[in-house]
């Protein structure tokens, strides 16, 4: 039982650890940054192969690494971690914010709506969440 304690931890930090090179590269605005960013995330799920947080996080963390480049691939990722991995809550809900942010960035009337939609669902199914705040 500690041991999975501490291995949720050692994720935990893990995953924090990439978000914090995300906020660096959005600080920064340097491509250099986004490219650290995207390589530490495309490296952690071959460190915790069976943890769907991690799973989530990785495609939420290379998504918004190419959300302002290529919006339609990283809105495919947010897809696939909000869908497949909706057991890890606290990505899902990151996933829906991005996912409303992607669809923004694609423009048009069609995406507008679903924008909107994602940020309604995000506000449904998970109200206490910093996500559904921003």
């Amino acid at each position: 039982k500690r041991v999975k304690l501490l291995e949720a931890v050692a994720e935990d930090a893990a995953v924090e650890q990439g978000w914090a090179m995300v906020a660096r590269a959005e600080a920064t605005g340097e491509s250099s940054e986004w490219a650290k960013a995207k390589s530490y995330f495309g490296t952690l799920i071959g460190q915790y192969p069976r943890s769907e947080r991690v799973a989530a996080a990785t495609l939420n963390g290379v998504g918004r690494c190419l959300l302002d480049e290529d919006p339609r691939t990283a809105l495919l990722k947010f897809v696939e971690a909000e869908v497949v991995h909706f057991g890890a809550k606290k990505e899902v809900a990151r996933a829906l914010y991005l996912k409303a942010l992607a669809y923004e960035k694609l423009g048009g009337a069609r995406n507008k709506k679903m924008a909107e939609e994602a940020r309604k669902e995000l506000r449904e199914f998970f109200p206490g969440s910093e996500w559904a705040t921003k």
